[in-house]
């Protein structure tokens, strides 16, 4: 879930039912029209039975859609998307 955002940054926010490392990939505009992703990871703190992680991003295009990709990365250094769900239909930014 997107937690937080202002005209160039945004916080995305993670729960959890494992602990694994975060990687979002966030689609910036790039030279030409092309998309490149821009990724951050980060470690997800416990609470309770539940684990949390939130992903900071800076230097958005102002005014601009960005579509985004979570993953979780497993001890084994596997990756796995978690959001969105990979089955579903992707409906294109307007």
């Amino acid at each position: 879930m997107v937690r937080r955002v202002d005209r160039t940054s945004a916080v995305i926010w993670v729960e959890l039912a494992v602990p694994f490392e975060v990687e979002v990939e966030v689609e910036q505009a790039g030279p030409l029209g092309t998309m490149r992703p821009e990724v951050s990871r980060a470690w997800p703190i416990a609470v309770l039975d539940s684990y949390y992680a939130w992903i900071p991003f800076r230097f958005l295009a102002p005014g601009t859609w960005h579509r985004y990709r979570v993953f979780g990365r497993g001890a084994d250094g596997s990756r796995q998307q978690l959001w969105p769900d990979p089955r579903l239909t992707v409906v294109p930014l307007p």
